[in-house]
């Protein structure tokens, strides 16, 4: 039994349409059992004493123009990070420490984000790595996810096909390089092949993350 109302109306108010929705034998004329209850499985309406617990459901007057509030939703994990240029489903981030070697920040990209150097494909990536590296204060240059295999073919770290490239002028000049996002702060920018390896150089990187990771 679920209780819908209470009334203040006595049970002689009622009207011939609303007798049709009480129960066999109700309104009760018993005093005291002034207010209605209505049974949850058949539906029907019965005279119940105003004391008695039960549930209950309010109802309120709406205002036209005037929505129900609503609680704010939390930010969507997927949100771009602080930091971090956004496109598609990744963003590009550059690595906090500065590497020495290709491969440490390779492996910094993964175990920090479950991402890697970032990977190019078209020209509005190319844009946003460069934009990344002339904002930051790293240097003129920035490892990417662009290096030779064994196979001395030129691939990406995270396996995506080699579709796009962007060479700075006479690159590439090796088989067994690593490749930065260069700036020769003349407004020329491009990919520029160092030692995958290099000690004495240290370079920052650039991360690819998928959204949700960083």
């Amino acid at each position: 039994m679920s209780c819908l109302e209470r009334s203040s109306m006595g049970t002689t108010g009622l009207d011939e349409a609303t007798r049709t929705m009480t129960a066999s034998g109700k309104p009760s004329t018993v005093s005291g059992n002034d207010c209605l209850m209505v049974d949850s499985v058949t539906g029907l309406w019965s005279a119940r004493n105003c004391n008695e617990i039960a549930m209950h459901v309010c109802e309120t007057p709406s205002e036209p123009g005037n929505p129900p509030p609503t609680t704010p939703l939390a930010p969507p994990s997927s949100s771009c990070p602080s930091g971090a240029i956004c496109h598609g489903a990744y963003a590009s981030k550059i690595a906090d420490p500065v590497f020495l070697t290709w491969q440490l920040v390779e492996k910094w990209c993964q175990d920090r984000w479950k991402g890697h150097l970032a990977s190019i494909h078209d020209d509005t990536t190319e844009a946003i790595v460069e934009k990344i590296l002339i904002d930051e204060s790293f240097g003129n240059s920035a490892w990417i996810g662009a290096r030779y295999d064994a196979s001395l073919k030129p691939v990406w770290s995270d396996g995506s096909k080699m579709d796009y490239h962007k060479f700075y002028k006479r690159e590439p000049i090796g088989r067994t390089q690593c490749f930065t996002m260069y700036n020769n702060n003349n407004g020329l920018l491009g990919w520029k092949s160092f030692a995958c390896d290099m000690q004495f150089l240290p370079f920052a990187g650039i991360c690819e993350i998928p959204l949700g990771q960083a």
